[in-house]
């Protein structure tokens, strides 16, 4: 799907990989959540100076990364 999200799919989509507290590249992962935080949490305002909200889609692929290699 990504990076032809957009093309395939028309939906805008940007992987964001996740590191717990204390890993190394926690601190990549903090200004990442940043950027994106404060690009999609509002529209640019409207000509009647109106912003929408917008948002996070969040797909948890833990599950199908622990049944690579098994027969399920």
């Amino acid at each position: 799907m990504y990076p032809f999200s957009k093309t395939i799919y028309n939906v805008d989509a940007y992987i964001v990989k996740v590191y717990p507290e204390g890993h190394r590249n926690y601190r990549f992962y903090q200004a990442d959540y940043l950027y994106w935080l404060h690009q999609f949490l509002k529209t640019k305002p409207n000509k009647h100076g109106i912003q929408m909200n917008k948002g996070f889609i969040k797909i948890d692929m833990s599950h199908e990364i622990a049944m690579i290699g098994t027969n399920h």
